[in-house]
C-alpha cells in the first residue's frame, strides 16, 4: 500500500481506472493527478481554476462560481448549460454520464440534473453518488452512520467499503463487519472512497493538507481495528443455543422502520413469534439458523415442510400461570392435530416463574432484565444469584435476556455492559441450555444499539460451536 501528500487543495474525489487511479482537487486551484497502481506519478495538472471537482477517473466535472465545466485530459473542456447552485459538481456516472447541482432558468429551478433531465431536488450540500441509468444517491450522512458508534461527520460509500469521519479525529474504513482505522488526527474530513475490483484508493484533507492512499482490499482488513474483537470464554457444553426474538406483534411500527427480516442477525436460532415472521434464509457462511417458533405459527400452511428446522415452540403469558398451562396444552394439541413431531416448549412468563404447568423436556425461561437504577450489571447478578435456588430443580432453563434499552432507560453503553454479563450467568447455570436476546423485537434493541452486536456475535460464534457438534 502507499501514502501520498498532495499539498493543501482541501476539496477531492477519487477514482480507480484500468491503469492506476486518479485524484482531483481543488478550491480555487483545480489540480489532477494519475498514479499508477504502485503510488507512480504518471502526470499532474494544476493549470486549472475550479471548485469542488468529481471524476470517473475520465472525466472532471467542476465549476468556477459562474458555470459547470467537464474537462476531459487531453481532451479539453466544455461548458455545461445551467448555473452553479450549491457547492457541489454531484458526480459522474461510471459511463461518463454526467450529474450536477445547477439552476436551470431564473425561476431558480434548482436541483441535480443529467443533460437537461432533473433527477433529484437541490441539496445545499452532501456527497452523492452517480448511476449509469440516470439516478443519484447522496452518499454521507453528516450525523453519525449507524454502522459506527465512533464515526461522525462525512461518510462516503463505494461497494462494500464505507470510509467516514472518526468522531474523535481521523477516517475510519467499514468492511465486513469491522471498523478499521485508517488516518488519525484532530482536523481529518471530507473522505472519499473508491473501488475496482481489489483496488482500493481513498482520500482526504487533514492535518497535513491532502492525502491519497492507494491499497488493496487485503490491505485494508489488514489495518488495526477501531474497537479491538470482542473475546468471551468458550461455552460450556450445556448451552448449545442463542438468538434474538425477531419481532412482536405489537410492535409494528417497528417493522416500517427497520424494514422487516434481520436474517443476517447473530445466533443459532431465529425465534419466530408472530404472523409477520418468516424463517431466516441462509448466511454467507451456508449455515442456516434453525428455529422456535409461537403457537400460532403452527397453523402455518408451510410449517411441516420447515419443522426439521424446529426446536421449540415458545408460549408466553405473565402473571396468570393457568392461563400459561392452557396455553401449553393448546400447543401440544395443535403439534399432535397437525401430525407435527413434539417439540418442548419454551415458556416465558415474566418476573414469575411458574416450573409446575411444565413437563421434564421443557425448557423454562427465565426472565433476567435489569432494574431502572445506574448499575443495570450489579443487577443482573444480583437477580440471577436470588433466582439460583429457586432453578436447580428444573431440568431445563433458558436466560431470556434484556438487549434493548427498555423505553430509554438505558444507554447503548449500559446495553451492551449487560450483554457479556447475561452470558456468564448462562454459562454458571448447568441447566441453561439457550441464551435467547430481547432485541430485535424492541425499538431500542440492537438496531439502535449496534454496541451489543460485536458482543453478540462473539457470544454466538462459542456456542454454535455446540450447537454443531
Amino acid at each position: 500500500m502507499w501514502d501520498r501528500n498532495l499539498g493543501t487543495v482541501p476539496i477531492a474525489d477519487v477514482a480507480v481506472t484500468d491503469d492506476g487511479l486518479v485524484v482531483c482537487a481543488g478550491s480555487g486551484r483545480l489540480e489532477y493527478w494519475r498514479f499508477a497502481l504502485d503510488g507512480t506519478l504518471l502526470d499532474h495538472d494544476g493549470t486549472r481554476v475550479g471548485w469542488h471537482p468529481r471524476t470517473d477517473g475520465r472525466v472532471v466535472v467542476y465549476h468556477d462560481g459562474t458555470t459547470f465545466i467537464a474537462w476531459t485530459p487531453g481532451a479539453g473542456s466544455e461548458t455545461i448549460p445551467g448555473s452553479p447552485v450549491g457547492n457541489n459538481a454531484t458526480g459522474v456516472s461510471p459511463a461518463g454520464l454526467i450529474f450536477v447541482q445547477r439552476q436551470a432558468d431564473s425561476a431558480f429551478q434548482g436541483g441535480v440534473y443529467c443533460g437537461s433531465v432533473k433527477v433529484a431536488d437541490y441539496r445545499p450540500t452532501g456527497i452523492w453518488e452517480s448511476h449509469d441509468d440516470g439516478s443519484v444517491a447522496m452518499m454521507d450522512d453528516c450525523n453519525r452512520p449507524a454502522w459506527s458508534p465512533g464515526a461522525g461527520g462525512y461518510a462516503h460509500r463505494a461497494a462494500d467499503l464505507v470510509v467516514a469521519e472518526a468522531a474523535e479525529g481521523g477516517i475510519l474504513i467499514y468492511l465486513d463487519g469491522h471498523r478499521r482505522i485508517l488516518w488519525q488526527g484532530s482536523d481529518t474530513k471530507w473522505p472519499r472512497v473508491a473501488v475496482r475490483g481489489e483496488t482500493v484508493a481513498i482520500v482526504c484533507w487533514g492535518d497535513d493538507g491532502l492525502r491519497v492512499w492507494g491499497g488493496t482490499r487485503a490491505e485494508v482488513a489488514a489495518l488495526p481495528l477501531d474497537v479491538p474483537p470482542v473475546v468471551v470464554p468458550p461455552a460450556p457444553a450445556h448451552l448449545r443455543m442463542c438468538g434474538y426474538f425477531f419481532r412482536d406483534r405489537s410492535e409494528d411500527p417497528y417493522i416500517a422502520k427497520y424494514g422487516g427480516e434481520n436474517p443476517a442477525a447473530p445466533g443459532t436460532h431465529s425465534i419466530i413469534v408472530d404472523d409477520h415472521g418468516l424463517p431466516a434464509e441462509p448466511r454467507a457462511d451456508g449455515s442456516t439458523p434453525r428455529m422456535i417458533v409461537g403457537v400460532g405459527q403452527l397453523l402455518h400452511p408451510q410449517m411441516p415442510t420447515w419443522w426439521d428446522r424446529v426446536d421449540a415452540v415458545y408460549v408466553a403469558v405473565e402473571g396468570d400461570p393457568r392461563g400459561l398451562a392452557d396455553l401449553c396444552d393448546l400447543a401440544r394439541y395443535v403439534m399432535d392435530w397437525r401430525r407435527l413431531e413434539p417439540r418442548p416448549i419454551l415458556s416465558y412468563s415474566g418476573a414469575e416463574l411458574y416450573t409446575g404447568v411444565l413437563r421434564r423436556e421443557d425448557i423454562l425461561g427465565v426472565q433476567l432484565y435489569a432494574a431502572r437504577g445506574r448499575d443495570p450489571v450489579a443487577d443482573i447478578r444480583a437477580q440471577a444469584a436470588a433466582l439460583w435456588p429457586r432453578l436447580t430443580a428444573v431440568p431445563r432453563v433458558a436466560i431470556i435476556g434484556q438487549a434493548y434499552d427498555r423505553g430509554g432507560w438505558f444507554t447503548g453503553e449500559q446495553c451492551a455492559a449487560i450483554q457479556p454479563v447475561l452470558y456468564e450467568v448462562a454459562a454458571g447455570w448447568p441447566n441453561c441450555t439457550g441464551l435467547f436476546w430481547f432485541s430485535d423485537s424492541r425499538t431500542g434493541g440492537t438496531r439502535d444499539h449496534e454496541e451489543m452486536r460485536p458482543i453478540h456475535q462473539a457470544i454466538w460464534a462459542q456456542v454454535q460451536k455446540n450447537a454443531a457438534a
